[in-house]
C-alpha cells in the first residue's frame, strides 16, 4: 500500500492547513493501492468463498462473492488466487490467470459474473472523503485465453479456421453513484477485428486500464461494475468462457476538506494538453502529480492564464492556485 502525502507548505504535519480571509480548510490525499496480498493465501492456491463469507474487503473495497455448495459447488462474483498453471485447458483451470501470477506480486482477483445481477466492486467510506479512481491491470484467465487460442467443446477458436472471424472479447466498466452511470470505460481482452490479421490479439500481459479521467463520485453510493461482451456468442449467451483477471487497483482518497466560502474569483480548468487558470488578481500556481511530485509552477496573471502540459504524461494532476485573498487546489485530468 503507498501512502502519498502531498504537504504544499513543507512541513511535517499529517494534516495541511490553508488560511486566507475568505477560504480556510485541511485536508490529506492518500494513494492507495489494492494488491489482494493481505489475504495472505499461499501459492496455488485460491480462495473461491467456500467459507460462505459473501465476498472479500481490502482496503476500502468489498469483492462480492456468492458460493454454493451443491452439485460439488459452484461460485460467482470474484475469487482471489494465487495459481500459475497457464498450460491446462477447460473449467478445471479457472482460477489461474495467463500471466502465471499477480501483477508484481502471487495474489489477484479471479472475476466470473453472476448470471443475474451485477458484478461489481463497492466502498465502505466515511462521509467526509472525495473518492478517485485511478487505474487497475488487467489480463485474461488461462481458461478464457487457451478457450480462444485453440477453442474447446464450448467455445470457437478465435479468428475461425482461416483465422480472418472478426472476433472480440470485450469488458466495459460501469462508474455508478447508486444506479446512475457517471462515465465508463472499455478494455479489449482479444480483438480479430483488424484488417490484418496479424494484427490480432489475445491478452496475454497485465494491461494498465487508466480511470484518472473519471469524475470524482459519491464516497457513500459509489460502486464500478463490469461487463463482458463477445462476438462468439449462441441463443443470446457468451460461449466463451466469461473469465478476466484484477489485480493493481489505484485510487486516492481527499478527506477532511471544510470551506467557509467558494470563489469563482480563482478556478482552473483542463483545456486539452494545457490547464487554463482565471484570477481576478495576480498569484501563482503550482502543479503536482498524484505521487506528491511539483512538476510545474509559476505566475498566475490577473485574467487568463495558460500552463502547457505538453511534456508531461497523460494522467491526474493537482493544481494549487494561490493569490493574496484565497487559496484552492484543484484536481484536474489531462489526455
Amino acid at each position: 500500500m503507498l501512502h502519498v502525502l502531498f504537504n504544499f507548505k513543507q512541513n511535517n504535519m499529517k494534516r495541511i492547513f490553508f488560511s486566507a480571509s475568505f477560504l480556510i480548510f485541511s485536508f490529506t490525499i492518500t494513494a492507495q493501492s489494492v494488491d489482494f496480498e493481505s489475504f495472505n493465501l499461499p501459492l496455488d492456491t485460491f480462495n473461491n468463498g467456500s467459507d460462505l463469507s459473501g465476498g472479500f474487503t481490502e482496503n476500502e473495497m468489498f469483492f462480492f462473492n456468492s458460493y454454493d455448495s451443491a452439485f460439488g459447488g459452484f461460485w460467482d462474483g470474484f475469487s482471489i488466487s494465487t495459481m500459475r498453471n497457464d498450460t491446462t485447458a477447460g473449467i478445471g483451470n479457472q482460477y489461474s490467470s495467463i500471466t502465471v501470477g499477480g501483477y508484481l506480486s502471487g495474489a489477484y482477483a479471479v472475476a466470473y459474473p453472476p448470471f443475474s445481477g451485477d458484478l461489481d466492486i463497492t466502498l465502505s467510506l466515511p462521509t467526509d472523503v472525495t473518492f478517485y479512481w485511478e487505474g487497475l491491470r488487467i489480463t485474461n484467465s488461462t481458461y478464457a485465453y487457451l478457450s480462444m487460442l485453440n477453442g474447446d467443446g464450448f467455445a470457437k477458436k478465435f479468428g475461425g479456421l482461416d483465422g480472418t472471424d472478426p472476433d472480440f472479447f470485450r469488458l466495459k466498466m460501469f462508474l455508478l453513484e447508486d444506479t446512475t452511470i457517471l462515465d465508463s470505460a472499455e478494455f479489449t481482452l482479444a480483438d480479430f477485428t483488424f484488417s490484418d490479421s496479424l494484427d490480432d490479439y489475445i491478452v496475454d500481459s497485465w494491461i494498465h486500464m487508466d480511470l484518472s479521467g473519471w469524475p470524482a463520485p459519491n464516497a457513500l453510493t459509489t460502486s464500478i461494475a463490469f461487463e463482458l461482451s463477445s462476438s462468439d456468442v449462441s441463443f443470446g449467451f457468451i460461449n466463451t468462457p466469461t473469465y478476466f483477471c484484477l489485480d493493481a487497483i489505484e485510487y486516492s482518497i481527499t478527506t477532511s476538506i471544510t470551506e467557509e466560502e467558494t470563489s469563482e474569483d480563482l478556478r482552473a480548468f483542463a483545456n486539452g494538453k494545457s490547464i487554463q487558470i482565471s484570477s481576478t488578481q495576480s498569484g501563482v500556481y503550482e502543479v503536482y502529480n498524484m505521487n506528491g511530485q511539483l512538476v510545474v509552477s509559476g505566475k498566475a496573471n490577473s485574467g487568463q492564464t495558460s500552463v502547457s502540459m505538453s511534456r508531461y504524461t497523460s494522467g491526474a494532476y493537482l493544481v494549487k492556485l494561490s493569490n493574496d485573498n484565497l487559496e484552492k487546489v484543484t484536481k484536474l485530468y489531462i489526455p
